[in-house]
């Protein structure tokens, strides 16, 4: 186990037992602590109090880096905890300390330039999962990375607690299906990899969007992103959950 995540596994425990990690929250204060006297006013004072940490299964890729989400009392985040309130978000620790990945384009490049390891030594589902979190999640519009066309037409998504309730358009999924790939990982250090995979995306528990996905990572690990919808309405029917 690396000693990031070692920390970071130190700070999830601490977080369970009810404290904030001090290091996580003067980061928060120093992040997140400078808004103007106008929301301020409007919002009251800000809390930095972190809830919950949970780590990334990165599948052992990351050696000098932990990637992990948190959960704050307070809307410091991208996502937003519903229906109890508070947010969460993506982080990463490593030599360089602490960074905030949530659509930080800039700091996810930089944690794979301060790994360093060739990206075609980590399973591509991790890779896609990872960057469809960090770089992807728009609020409480998120995606899921599809392993194949088979998952598709039993997807459940979050919903699979609340018993399901997620049913394939059979057209839409006759029509896109040769397009649904497992997620596939090219390249090499000296040219650098291209990533391909398919995701459901929308928000929370009413996912109707099929996307294709396609990042370029360089030798230096600059990303470029394209996407292309497969399909605006892939389901017929999607979960009845209100909040």
């Amino acid at each position: 186990m690396s000693d990031a995540r070692q920390t970071v596994n130190d700070m999830a425990a601490e977080s369970a037992r009810g404290q904030t990690p001090a290091p996580l929250g003067q980061f928060l204060r120093d992040e997140f602590g400078t808004g103007g006297w106008l929301s301020r006013f409007f919002g009251g004072p800000r809390t930095f109090e972190v809830t919950r940490i949970v780590p990334f299964d990165d599948g052992g890729f990351l050696q000098r880096s932990c990637v992990f989400q948190v959960f704050a009392r307070d809307h410091l985040l991208e996502g937003t905890v519903l229906p109890s309130g508070g947010s969460f978000g993506s982080f990463s620790l490593g030599e360089a300390g602490l960074r905030y990945l949530s659509r930080q384009q800039a700091n996810v490049e930089a944690m794979l330039r301060e790994e360093g390891r060739a990206l075609d030594e980590c399973a591509p589902t991790v890779l896609a999962s990872l960057v469809a979190e960090v770089l992807g999640r728009e609020r409480n519009r998120s995606h899921d990375v599809l392993p194949s066309a088979e998952h598709l037409a039993t997807y459940e998504g979050a919903s699979a607690s609340f018993g399901g309730g997620y049913a394939v358009h059979a057209r839409e999924f006759e029509r896109v299906r040769k397009r649904i790939a497992a997620p596939v990982l090219t390249g090499h250090r000296g040219a650098g990899w291209s990533l391909e995979f398919c995701t459901v995306f929308g928000w929370m528990h009413d996912k109707q969007g099929l996307i294709h996905h396609r990042y370029r990572f360089s030798p230096e690990f600059r990303i470029a992103h394209e996407t292309e919808v497969l399909s605006r309405r892939i389901f017929e029917r999607t979960p009845s959950v209100r909040y």
